[in-house]
């Protein structure tokens, strides 16, 4: 029993932790986003935002895989003395639920971060699209006028 009160801290800190690492991720979506409305893609904001993501989600999947592990152990009894453990699995219950908010947060976030990045590189290609037309029809006009384009007369005197 002095164990599972043990793993019941740890499993309430690794969700405290966890919630603490889900509010991180919501505030790298936020810059995520502030980078990809900017008119001129503030590449290094974004690239940010990535990183700081990668090393939260590394985070989850730490915290998650250790609270498994320590439920598996306990989880036998907490189910046999429910009544006995009320208190730390209602904590518990309400980290969760936290969490799942937090997590349907991130999931919206993302779409529409997605979405904006989507119609940002969309918008980039028709900037380069228009920027190749342009250097083409520069080019175009600067043989014409050079005479680069234009062949000189073909006629072949046949009468000799």
């Amino acid at each position: 029993m002095e164990n599972a009160n043990n793993y019941i801290v740890i499993m309430q800190e690794s969700l405290s932790k966890k919630i603490e690492v889900l509010q991180e991720i919501i505030k790298a979506n936020d810059l995520q986003w502030e980078a990809l409305r900017d008119d001129e893609l503030d590449d290094e904001k974004f690239e940010e935002s990535i990183e700081l993501k990668d090393k939260f989600i590394k985070q989850l999947e730490q915290l998650d895989s250790g609270f498994e592990q320590l439920y598996q152990k306990v989880s036998g009894e907490l189910q046999n003395n429910k009544t006995l453990y009320k208190d730390a699995i209602g904590t518990m219950q309400a980290q969760i639920k936290q969490i799942t908010d937090y997590s349907v947060q991130v999931q919206t976030q993302e779409a529409r971060n997605q979405k904006e990045f989507f119609a940002k590189t969309a918008q980039i290609r028709k900037e380069i699209h228009q920027v190749k037309a342009t250097n083409e029809a520069a080019s175009g006009y600067y043989k014409n006028m050079n005479g680069l384009g234009t062949l000189e007369p073909q006629f072949l005197d046949q009468k000799k």
